[in-house]
């Protein structure tokens, strides 16, 4: 059986939610966005296919490459 956790220590979710606090202490012009896109199991059920996370950066309004 697979369990998943939305918000376990490797996940990107769980380290943008911890790390916000922290980056909002500091006068910063950073933009951080997560697009995932909706996961879903494979025909056996022993994985999970599309489970990507894209992850982009901004600085003052920039995309960072």
């Amino acid at each position: 059986m697979l369990t998943f956790k939305l918000f376990k220590p490797d996940s990107p979710e769980y380290i943008l939610k911890h790390a916000k606090p922290i980056l909002d202490r500091f006068n910063h012009n950073i933009e951080v966005t997560l697009r995932f896109s909706q996961v879903r199991p494979s025909e056996d059920y022993s994985a999970v296919e599309e489970c990507n996370v894209g992850i982009e950066l901004r600085y003052a309004g920039k995309k960072i490459k």
